[in-house]
């Protein structure tokens, strides 16, 4: 994702250390892709994460010595990468993030990493521009899209891309949200097996699957 967007150059980093580093990266770049977050979180990044994903603002003196002020919305795309999912464990944090599964190949396809690099490298002019014409023709102006979550302007893109079953697939990937749990495998091995709407608390939802 980040190298389709930013270019071949760009890659994930780790989680910054401190609160104000990773304010100003979410202030200063469009794509951000923190990797590894699988240990327990510090105290302060599920508030910058809430904060970022609804548009707020980064605010801080630039030097001691004077009353300048630096100030910048955070508007980073952010991508995070995880086995764990433990700085989801809040219910703000589940209701602003979308999750996407992965499963390792087994049946001698898996490709090297660098090849296909080179082949995102090599198509991504194609691939802007297929996605910007797919946006165009599917991003309908002044169009409410009355679908579950909190970012309804995606809710109508997967309802446009598949209006026969995208709203319940949509409802899956949110109520997957809302599980913390610490292994995701058998989780997402459920949701294969029974896919359906399931509603409930998320201890329901684990009974449930």
């Amino acid at each position: 994702i980040v190298k389709v967007l930013r270019g071949p150059d760009s890659d994930v980093q780790g989680i910054p250390g401190k609160d104000r580093d990773m304010q100003t990266i979410l202030a200063s770049t469009p794509v951000v892709a923190l990797d590894n977050a699988d240990g327990e979180p510090e105290s302060w990044f599920a508030d910058v994460l809430a904060l970022a994903v609804t548009g707020g603002r980064v605010e801080f003196r630039k030097l001691y010595t004077d009353s300048d002020i630096y100030s910048r919305p955070m508007t980073a795309a952010i991508v995070l990468t995880t086995r764990t999912a433990h700085f989801a464990a809040r219910a703000d944090v589940q209701s602003r993030i979308l999750p996407i599964f992965f499963g390792e190949r087994r049946d001698g396809t898996r490709k090297d990493d660098t090849a296909m690099m080179e082949a995102i490298a090599n198509n991504r002019n194609a691939i802007l521009t297929w996605a910007a014409r797919q946006a165009r023709a599917l991003l309908k102006p002044n169009v409410k899209a009355d679908r579950p979550g909190r970012f309804q302007r995606f809710a109508q893109l997967v309802n446009e891309l598949d209006p026969h079953t995208g709203a319940d697939a949509l409802a899956l990937a949110y109520q997957a949200a809302r599980v913390a749990v610490a292994d995701i495998d058998p989780l997402l091995g459920a949701i294969l097996r029974y896919g359906k709407r399931i509603r409930g608390t998320g201890a329901e939802i684990v009974r449930a699957l």
